[in-house]
């Protein structure tokens, strides 16, 4: 087990192919317990000594075939933070938890 497969199988509680990140073997994307916490109103974040895009960290904000798609996976991260970040704005309300 490569460590995409093996973030893939701690992140989302999934069996995973080596070199998949957030994918499981039937080709669908699974959510990660950073996804799930989000969705319930939790504050997230991830923190590396790697690169952020790195395999490991990757697994609990991106979906990708291959671990290689590190473009792919920053673009997948930027997007989600820019869709809370309006969908913040037009809300206007406080997170929750404030």
């Amino acid at each position: 087990t490569d460590s995409a497969a093996a973030a893939t199988a701690i992140a989302c509680g999934i069996k995973a192919d080596n070199g998949t990140i957030g994918i499981g073997p039937d080709g669908k994307a699974y959510a990660s317990i950073l996804e799930l916490l989000e969705k319930r109103g939790f504050r997230t974040g991830l923190v590396a000594t790697s690169t952020i895009t790195h395999a490991t960290p990757a697994a609990f904000a991106s979906h990708v075939e291959s671990r290689g798609s590190e473009e792919q996976i920053a673009e997948q991260m930027f997007l989600i933070t820019d869709a809370k970040k309006q969908m913040a704005a037009l809300d206007q309300k406080p997170p929750a938890g404030e």
